[in-house]
């Protein structure tokens, strides 16, 4: 239970983390941030047990990581 409560709120965590720019189109932007979904939905099918949910923080740490840098570059896009 706990561990389905952590993954919860990493979850959570991120979908707020999203978006990308360097110039790129929206299209570009909504794939990547895709992308990044799915990677972390295969991260967290991966967990079964308390030692897997500690391996997972490292793969979800970077997911993270990835989709703050989107956020950051769509605050720089042209509305």
């Amino acid at each position: 239970m706990k561990t389905m409560t952590l993954m919860l709120v990493l979850l959570l965590s991120l979908v707020g983390a999203c978006g990308k720019s360097d110039g790129d189109t929206a299209e570009k932007v909504f794939a990547d941030m895709t992308a990044n979904m799915q990677e972390l939905s295969r991260i967290l099918t991966g967990v079964t047990d308390e030692a897997s949910a500690k391996a997972a923080v490292p793969k979800i740490d970077a997911v993270r990581a990835k989709m703050r840098e989107l956020r950051r570059d769509t605050q720089v896009m042209p509305h």
